[in-house]
């Protein structure tokens, strides 16, 4: 007789492959006519191997591997070490003590993943032992994102008249859960320099922000370039960063009617849906009133820039106003604009060449899994992975699109219409294999979302399994 169970196992990861400890073995192809009644399965481990995804840098994630026992012996569980640091670590969770798996009963291990560097893919391997059974688990999982928002990374002071200061704020926002232990910036030889800041080496509390404030002050009319950095710093657990930054400008002895300052900018790498903005500050050097015109986008990368401000006609001698330019990346990537600003009065007139970059980082939330296996499943029985969606934008999620599947496979969506940043959400994906599904079995589909932004990222999620009888194994070759 068959013995039918119905397996719910609750996992907030990835599982990229699964097979159970007797190596029972299946092809994702037609079954022979012959088979052989299986040895009963004394334990199943899922999942043996875990993607975490891409999580951002001083997040943690937390993952279980269920141990069931199948056997009317209680069991105990002996776990490895890792082979590598790389951001994972391990506890015994439930599976801890002697004979701590029951008989007929689970338990659970504690896996975490923190990534320690963004843009860095880290993996793992360990092992458990049930009884005489040895168990390999594998771990993956990339950091995203840093400890803190540099930006501007880059500016183009522009031209200046020798001996006048300009002062450019180079901001440092903490977009973590945790305190920024340390935030420095380093210093930057003349004609550039730093003139104060906000920041002063100190802790910087979750959403704040600190500022630094590099200057130009030319002397000759040549040309000039500096480089510099600013160093962040997370002391549990001991996480760093240093974030280049770079720098130029020129002197000038003539005389014009206005200025505007910066000529450029790299935004630097910024999360897509977020959005920065910088003034551009206008001057009026003449002796007259002056206005301003144009400023604005004919090919905006896709709506990433934008362009709001003061500035207009009438400014008087001597006045100042601004222009607001906004990066809110759309895609992941680098983008790029460029435009240009007219000032005109007193019989003269000059244009102002414009140009700004930036990268789009992140997403407007993270999913995680999205690539599963459930492993082997027997018929008659079925797995539950949930897929949680956590909501890490600057605005509600609205608009669950897609995300469903077809048998062997089911979705049970648990997302709102309408999820809270920071509010979490799960769809949870269920593979329940019949007689007719012997084998592995695949599916892939896309999830998206939105929020007052507008950016819809599309996150696929791949879905597999293996479904057996246990009343059957393929004689031929095993994979």
């Amino acid at each position: 007789m068959k013995n039918q169970r119905s397996i719910s196992i609750g996992v907030a990861f990835a599982m990229i492959t699964s097979a159970n400890v007797n190596a029972l073995s299946v092809f994702d192809a037609a079954w022979p006519d012959q088979f052989l009644a299986a040895t009963p399965r004394l334990v199943n481990v899922s999942p043996i191997a875990v993607d975490f995804g891409a999580i951002k840098v001083g997040a943690s994630i937390l993952g279980l591997v269920t141990v069931k026992n199948l056997t009317n012996q209680a069991k105990s569980v002996t776990i490895g070490a890792f082979n590598t640091a790389g951001g994972f670590t391990s506890s015994p969770g439930t599976c801890g003590g002697s004979n701590a798996l029951l008989a007929y009963g689970s338990c659970s291990l504690y896996y975490t993943f923190k990534p320690t560097a963004p843009g860095q893919t880290f993996s793992a391997n360990a092992s458990i032992s049930v009884g005489s059974t040895v168990q390999t688990l594998n771990f993956i999982g990339s950091g995203t994102e840093s400890l803190g928002q540099v930006s501007p990374v880059a500016v183009d002071f522009g031209t200046s008249q020798i001996g006048a200061t300009v002062v450019i704020p180079v901001t440092i926002t903490n977009n973590l859960n945790t305190t920024i232990t340390s935030v420095g910036g380093s210093p930057v030889a003349p004609p550039f320099g730093i003139t104060g800041d906000t920041c002063g080496g100190n802790a910087l509390g979750p959403g704040s922000a600190c500022h630094l404030n590099y200057s130009f002050t030319p002397s000759t009319t040549a040309s000039a370039t500096g480089a510099t950095g600013v160093g962040l710093s997370v002391l549990l657990p001991n996480i760093s960063m240093y974030a280049p930054l770079n720098f130029s400008g020129d002197g000038s002895t003539s005389s014009s009617i206005a200025t505007l300052v910066p000529r450029s900018i790299d935004f630097g790498s910024i999360k897509i849906g977020r959005t920065v903005t910088f003034d551009f500050v206008a001057t009026n050097i003449s002796a007259g009133i002056i206005s301003f015109s144009g400023g604005g986008f004919n090919d905006n990368a896709g709506g990433a820039f934008a362009v709001s401000g003061s500035c207009g006609g009438g400014l008087a001698a001597g006045a100042q106003c601004s222009f607001s330019y906004r990066f809110q990346p759309r895609v992941l990537g680098a983008v790029s604009a460029v435009t240009s600003v007219g000032a005109s009065g007193s019989g003269q007139g000059k244009n102002f060449p414009l140009s700004f970059s930036g990268t789009g980082i992140g997403t407007l939330a993270q999913v995680t899994p999205v690539d599963i296996d459930f492993g082997q499943v027997q018929t008659g029985t079925y797995m539950d992975v949930p897929v949680t969606v956590t909501n890490t934008s600057e605005a509600p999620l609205t608009g669950f699109l897609g995300g469903s599947v077809n048998y062997p496979f089911s979705a049970a969506n648990g997302c709102p219409t309408s999820l809270d940043v920071g509010a979490a959400c799960q769809i949870v994906y269920r593979f329940q294999p019949g007689a007719s599904v012997l084998g592995l079995r695949s599916t892939t589909t896309i999830l998206s979302f939105t929020n007052t932004t507008g950016v819809r990222p599309n996150n696929t999620i791949t879905l597999k399994g293996t479904g057996y009888d246990p009343d059957k194994i393929f004689l031929g070759n095993f994979d």
